[in-house]
């Protein structure tokens, strides 16, 4: 199961909330490519009523590095702190073009019970799926 970004959506996101109060190190995303997009923009931001509200942090896949098969693709992040009480994104961008773009791994038995999929912020939610997603995290 996939969902593209850059073909039919301008941007995908998985909110997600942490068990407790946590640094944030690294994030990373099982994802492939179609012919060659632009590179990918991972970025990490806290949830407001609309939408994602503050970054709070991000990195760039250079999409050189992205094959055409499923792989786990990931980085560091700055180390920002992340509370329990707060709920967060991890959200993906890239330029749209139809013919080259990327595809994400998504589990349709809505495996993460504390978040849910969505594509183009919070436009359309892609119901009863997760996007597959790793987050880093250190305890104070």
């Amino acid at each position: 199961n996939g969902l593209d970004l850059g073909k039919t959506n301008s941007g995908l996101l998985q909110t997600f909330k942490v068990p407790s109060d946590s640094q944030l190190f690294r994030a990373g995303v099982y994802l492939a490519k179609i012919g060659e997009p632009s590179d990918l923009y991972v970025s990490i931001y806290k949830m407001g009523d609309d939408g994602p509200e503050v970054q709070v942090s991000g990195f760039t896949i250079d999409h050189r590095t992205v094959g055409p098969t499923y792989e786990w693709y990931e980085d560091n992040l700055n180390g920002a702190m992340l509370y329990k009480a707060e709920t967060y994104c991890i959200r993906f961008s890239c330029d749209e073009d139809e013919n080259n773009y990327y595809v994400f791994r998504y589990d349709s038995n809505m495996g993460y019970a504390n978040g849910i999929a969505m594509v183009d912020k919070v436009e359309t939610m892609f119901a009863d799926s997760d996007m597959l997603f790793r987050i880093g995290r250190e305890l104070p």
